[in-house]
This record gives structure tokens, C-alpha cells and sequence, in this order.
């Protein structure tokens, strides 16, 4: 209902004067029910009741006296004093306000890790990647040539029991999200692409490379073996091999142990150690070599692997002077049987000559 209709409804027959600017009053706004008053410049009259406080400062149209219709501004009492504390209410408001700032993170960072790894048929691969800073983004995995992600976060996102994905919060920046391929074959060969959402210039490749004989064909295989000669002569060559397999490495070797002391160039001058890789076997070898053999040589020898593999031998230097008791042994066996066999024919003799003489007589 209009403030017009209101006032020729509550006052049919009264008549307005006053100024042009009359306004519409608004008696106890402090909640539903209060009562607007139209003020002139000689009546006060009510006009009607507010529904709700939003009906402050609205404009109304009224005719008073069959005047033409007049725009009023319906307000409280007072209203220029509210209405300037109203506005540097907003004012402060405005100039005070703070805003909630996101987080600002550095720019993230893939940390050096291996970006080239091998593996054998059946072994299992794993695929490093760690970020520094990685903040509120998110780290992806995929292989070149495929259109699918095969993880997002710490979440596969392909049906393959043998591919997982491991997270581990080194510190509170820096977090690692390997991707692990179980039974590794050939076909999981390629370049794969650590990612971290949102960025096409933050990726880091890792190659994988699953070559070498089956893990299961090289089951019984013994992780090493010793071989050589347990006897030898004195001035004779010592030759002993080694050989580990497992993953080849240019960090990798074997270490040599004679009852229990390592060998080295310094100790034992005397003795060559050489080791070779036969790469396509995924076998290392260790030869240990010592030209002329001594009586101090006799002893046990160790071969130990990188991986902790230890397996020895057993090597006796023959002194000469055993040889040359040896070989004397065979002569008074040789010169005894010599003996026998002429005191055998002297008695053949004696008995041919006795009988001879007796056919003669």
C-alpha cells in the first residue's frame, strides 16, 4: 500500500499546506511495527505502519490535498545525523578492511635425483622424483607416447597392481613421489615424465631401461663363487678368480681378504688384482694374480662383494724340498724292485747250471 492511499484512506477530507519539501517520519524505527508520520510545516499526521526496518529510507509517493504527486524520501528522525554516521561508518569500513591473501609459495624445484635407471626382468624399478617447495600444486607421472596419467598426487590412476606410487615428506618443503614398477619387463622401457600441475616448463624425465637375463632364470645362480688351484708349487703362479653377480655399477667392486687382512698394493706388493665387468651376463669379475708363489702365499683368501657376499679358498704352497722327497721315493721303490729281479734271475742261473751238470755225470 502506497503512503498515498494510506493518508486519503486515515484523512478523506483534510487539506495540506505547507512547503514544498515535506517529509515522510518514521516514529521509533527500531524494529517491525513503527509508524510513519507525514510532517508538514503545520500537522503531524500518521500514515501508516512499517512492515520492516528496510523500509527506512525508501522513496514514497504522496498527494496531498489533490496536489500534484510529490517524490519523498522516507527516513528516521534525525535522519541527517544518522545518515552522516552511516557513511563514515562505511568509510572506515572501506579503508580498514582486510582481505584474506593467499599464501605466497616460492617457485617449486626438482631436487638432482638419478634420472637414468636400469633394471633386470622382474626386478623392481623405481623411478625418483622429488620437489622442493612444491607448495599447493600437485605432482604427476606419465609416460612419453601415452595420453593417460599413470598418477596424480599420491594417487594411481591406471589398474596395474605392479605400478604404485610412493610419497614420503623428507621435510616440511621437500617431498618425494617415486613412481615404483613392480616385475619390471621390457615394455616398461621409455622416457617418463615427472610433472607438476599447472607448469609445462617444470617436468623432469627419467629414463628406464629394463634389460639383462630374467631375475627368475638367475635364481639359483650363487650371488658368488671363488675358483682356482688349492695346490701349487713354490715359484708357481697363485691364479684365483671372483665372480658376483647383480647389478653392474662403476660403483661396484670386490675386496680381497688373506686370513683376514685386506689385500692391498701396499701390503702386498707382490699380488695383482684386476676387475671387468661382462656386462651382458650382469657379472663382475675379480682376478687376483701373484706371479712367483712363496711359502708366506699359503693361506686362506677371501673374495667379498659390494653386497656384503663373502665366499674363500684355500691355498697350500708346495715347498721344493717336499718334491724332492717325493721324487726319491720313487727312486727306492724303482731301485728295489731292480735288486729283486736280479737276485731272482742269479737264482734261475744256479739252478740251470745244476741241472746241466747233472744230465752230464
Amino acid at each position: 500500500m502506497s503512503a498515498r492511499d494510506d493518508l486519503r484512506r486515515q484523512h478523506p477530507s483534510t487539506s495540506y499546506s505547507g512547503p514544498r519539501r515535506d517529509k515522510l517520519v518514521c516514529r521509533g524505527c527500531t524494529g517491525q511495527g513503527a509508524e510513519l508520520h507525514l510532517t508538514t510545516a503545520a500537522q503531524d499526521i500518521p500514515l501508516h505502519r512499517l512492515d520492516y526496518n528496510s523500509d527506512i529510507n525508501r522513496q514514497a509517493d504522496y498527494n496531498p490535498s489533490g496536489q500534484s504527486t510529490r517524490r519523498v524520501i522516507v527516513h528516521p528522525e534525525g535522519s541527517l545525523h544518522y545518515f552522516l554516521i552511516h557513511i563514515l561508518l562505511l568509510m572506515v569500513n572501506q579503508l580498514f578492511k582486510v582481505e584474506a591473501m593467499e599464501p605466497v609459495y616460492p617457485v617449486p624445484v626438482f631436487l638432482p635425483w638419478p634420472v637414468n635407471v636400469t633394471a633386470r626382468p622382474g626386478e623392481r624399478a623405481v623411478l625418483p622424483c622429488a620437489v622442493h617447495y612444491l607448495g599447493t600444486k600437485q605432482v604427476t607421472w606419465r609416460k612419453l607416447g601415452e595420453n593417460h596419467f599413470l598418477s596424480v598426487g599420491d594417487q594411481t590412476w591406471v589398474k596395474d597392481p605392479n605400478l604404485q606410487l610412493h610419497y614420503n615428506e623428507i621435510t616440511a618443503d621437500v617431498t618425494e613421489w617415486n613412481l615404483v614398477i613392480r616385475n619390471a619387463t621390457e615394455e616398461h622401457s621409455g622416457t617418463y615424465e615427472c610433472r607438476i600441475s599447472d607448469s609445462k616448463q617444470l617436468i623432469r624425465y627419467v629414463d628406464l631401461n629394463v634389460t639383462g637375463i630374467p631375475v627368475a632364470e638367475t635364481a639359483t645362480i650363487p650371488p658368488i663363487a671363488v675358483s682356482g688351484k688349492n695346490y701349487v708349487d713354490r715359484g708357481q703362479a697363485i691364479h684365483l678368480f671372483c665372480n658376483t653377480t647383480g647389478p653392474i655399477g662403476a660403483h661396484l667392486k670386490i675386496d680381497w681378504f688373506k686370513d683376514g687382512d685386506r689385500i692391498d698394493y701396499r701390503s702386498y706388493r707382490q699380488v695383482v688384482i684386476t676387475n671387468y665387468n661382462l656386462v651382458e651376463k650382469n657379472v663382475l669379475v675379480s682376478e687376483l694374480l701373484i706371479d712367483r708363489s712363496q711359502e708366506t702365499d699359503t693361506g686362506t683368501y677371501i673374495c667379498r662383494s659390494a653386497s656384503g657376499h663373502i665366499e674363500s679358498i684355500k691355498v697350500t704352497v708346495l715347498l721344493a724340498a717336499d718334491t724332492n722327497n717325493v721324487k726319491r721315493g720313487y727312486a727306492s721303490n724303482r731301485e728295489s724292485s731292480s735288486a729283486a729281479s736280479r737276485q731272482c734271475l742269479q737264482h734261475i742261473v744256479l739252478i740251470a747250471v745244476f741241472l746241466s751238470s747233472s744230465l752230464v755225470s
